[in-house]
């Protein structure tokens, strides 16, 4: 039996996000405090239906909903050129790392937004690779002395 890693209804779970993005980034944008569209991308709510969607996503593949990890404490991962680095969402199943997701909306000024999210993007990739070469999991997530898996994450294939 082969089973497929997307639902069936990613799709339209996917455009379920994209309208929750929205809406939130429309409600928060009324309640504007700090002037223009700052509060909509500071508001910290534009991209839960993305969170949620990896959430379903990793139950559909059969990972207990307890692998699935948000929330302000349990989603720092140790870093190599900074000392901790807090992720919206990891995809952890026993102790090992599968996925780490920072989502990051991107509207208008284009141009200089995808540089500078690329920059990020790279930056946290190089910091975790670094961090791992270094040993920066042996004692706690992805440790073999605590159940974990010692191998690196990989970038999938």
């Amino acid at each position: 039996m082969t089973r497929s890693l997307l639902p069936d209804d990613f799709d339209e779970r996917c455009q379920s996000a994209v309208k929750r993005f929205w809406s939130a980034r429309t409600s928060e944008a009324k309640g504007a405090r700090q002037g223009g569209s700052r509060d909509a991308v500071i508001g910290g709510k534009n991209m839960d239906g993305f969170v949620d969607l990896v959430s379903y996503v990793a139950r559909h593949c059969g990972l207990s909903a307890d692998a699935v990890h948000t929330g302000s404490t349990s989603v720092v991962l140790p870093g190599f050129y900074r000392p901790t680095k807090k992720w919206d969402t990891l995809v952890i199943e026993r102790g090992r790392l599968l996925a780490a997701f920072e989502f990051k909306s991107q509207v208008g000024s284009f141009g200089n937004n995808f540089n500078n999210r690329s920059e990020e993007v790279i930056g946290s990739a190089a910091d975790l690779w670094v961090a791992h070469r270094h040993g920066a999991y042996r004692n706690g997530l992805m440790s073999a002395s605590s159940g974990g898996d010692p191998r690196p994450p990989t970038s999938g294939g």
